[in-house]
C-alpha cells in the first residue's frame, strides 16, 4: 500500500471513531437533566475538533452523520431531527466562516456556534409550527446558548492543545 493510501485509511478510520464518540456523547447528553429540554451540547466538542484539525468539509460531513445516525438511534421525531440538523448546519458553517476570517479564538467562535444553533433551531420550529410564539424562547435559549458554547469551547480547546502537543496521535506521523 502507497503512503497516500496509507494516510487515508488512518484518516478515514480517525474520523470513523470520532463519529462514534460524537454519537455516544449525543447520546448521553440526551440523558443529562436540562430545565426545559435543552442539551448541553456535547457532541459539538467533536464538531470543533474535527473543524480545526481535519477541515470544514470533514466537520460538515461528520457533523451531518452524527446528527442523522443519533436521532436515528434515539428515535426522534421529524421536528425535532430537522431543527438539530438546521441548529448544525448553520452552526458549524457560522464557524468556520467565523475562523477563516477572524481573529477570535475557539471558545468565542463555540459560542457564537452555540448562538447561531439556536436561532437556526427556532427558525425550524417557526417553520414548522407556523407560529412565530416559539420566538418567545429566543432569551431563555441564549442564556443557554452562551454558557454552553463557552464550556464547549473551552473543552475542544483543550483537546485540540493535546492532541497537537503529542505527536505520537497526530495521524500525519502515524
Amino acid at each position: 500500500m502507497n503512503k497516500k493510501n496509507h494516510q487515508f485509511i488512518k484518516k478515514i478510520a480517525t474520523l470513523s471513531i470520532l463519529l462514534a464518540a460524537g454519537i455516544v456523547l449525543n447520546i448521553v447528553d440526551a440523558i443529562i437533566p436540562m430545565p426545559f429540554g435543552f442539551r448541553l451540547g456535547l457532541a459539538n466538542v467533536v464538531g470543533l475538533f474535527v473543524l480545526y484539525v481535519f477541515g470544514f468539509k470533514e466537520a460538515i460531513i461528520l457533523s451531518l452523520l452524527r446528527i442523522v445516525i443519533a436521532n436515528l438511534l434515539r428515535g426522534l421525531e421529524f421536528n425535532t431531527f430537522m431543527m438539530a440538523l438546521t441548529g448544525g448546519i448553520i452552526s458549524m458553517t457560522i464557524m468556520w466562516g467565523l475562523k477563516k476570517i477572524t481573529p477570535f479564538g475557539i471558545v468565542v467562535i463555540s459560542t457564537i456556534g452555540a448562538i447561531f444553533h439556536s436561532a437556526g433551531q427556532l427558525l425550524v420550529a417557526m417553520w414548522l409550527l407556523a407560529s412565530s410564539e416559539v420566538m418567545t424562547m429566543l432569551p431563555i435559549m441564549l442564556l443557554t446558548a452562551i454558557p454552553t458554547g463557552i464550556l464547549i469551547g473551552i473543552i475542544a480547546d483543550r483537546i485540540i492543545k493535546v492532541y497537537q502537543g503529542n505527536k505520537k496521535i497526530d495521524i500525519n506521523n502515524l
